[in-house]
């Protein structure tokens, strides 16, 4: 932990954020140590919240979500949202190959996710600037313009949160742990 950083507790955060935090808590059984610490900037907070919210509303679906998002977490270099989503998508009964797959940088066997995977990659590396042979691939699996630019915005919001924990530093929830 960034000693420079406290990890807020909802007695401690800004009132605005409150009523938010209060649904995290409610939704997930505690408020992660991320949320906690990020709490320190009410706007960043709010802002993650909302794209958070957002995200749920996407076309692709939260397996092919959770996919993209712990490649991001991964490519980042962010432990924390790695065992973090990890645990997500054993929820979502992925194979523990595929999740140590996603973890090592390796393809995954399902086309479709094998082309979120590399999509979402070719996206980091590039900047947005992804390889129309990879663009080939990626549509060739059935998605669309709109997930291609889906991908995009899990991107900017996940290597927000990611990039907030690398200066925060927090330490990993027990329930994530594992």
């Amino acid at each position: 932990m960034n000693a420079r950083f406290a990890i807020h507790q909802l007695s401690t955060v800004a009132e605005e954020l409150r009523p938010l935090l209060e649904a995290t808590q409610k939704k997930m059984g505690f408020l992660p140590n991320l949320l906690g610490a990020m709490a320190e900037s009410p706007d960043l907070t709010k802002a993650f919240l909302h794209l958070l919210q957002q995200a749920g509303h996407l076309s692709l679906s939260a397996q092919e979500r959770e996919v993209i998002i712990l490649t991001i977490s991964v490519e980042n270099g962010c432990d924390y949202c790695a065992a973090q989503h990890r645990q997500i998508m054993r929820k979502f009964n992925f194979s523990e190959d595929d999740i140590e797959k996603v973890l090592r940088k390796q393809p995954l066997e399902n086309p479709q996710l094998r082309a979120l995977q590399e999509f979402t990659l070719e996206a980091l590396h590039r900047k947005g600037a992804v390889p129309k042979e990879t663009q080939e691939r990626f549509f060739a699996c059935g998605y669309t313009q709109k997930q291609a630019l889906e991908i995009i915005f899990l991107i900017g919001t996940y290597s927000m949160s990611n990039f907030a924990n690398h200066l925060l530093q927090v330490p990993l929830d027990d329930a994530f742990k594992g």
